[in-house]
């Protein structure tokens, strides 16, 4: 199952560029089908250096800001 990312106004994820509803696909190469959010958050978090994220957002979404 992917994940639907929550973006808190001026959190991270928002001044990293998420925005609500963006579905991450993969973190640091590693996909997030079959996962938990509990274990994607984590393989978030074990990132130490750099944070690689394959983000699909539906292009209806940039129109209905």
């Amino acid at each position: 199952m992917v994940k639907r990312v929550q973006v808190r106004a001026s959190g991270r994820a928002e001044r990293a560029g998420l925005k609500p509803n963006d579905i991450v696909l993969s973190v640091n190469g590693r996909s997030t089908s079959g996962l938990r959010d509990t274990d994607v958050i984590g393989l978030i978090q074990q990132s130490q250096r750099m944070l690689c994220l394959d983000v699909e957002r539906s292009a209806a979404h940039d129109v209905a800001r």
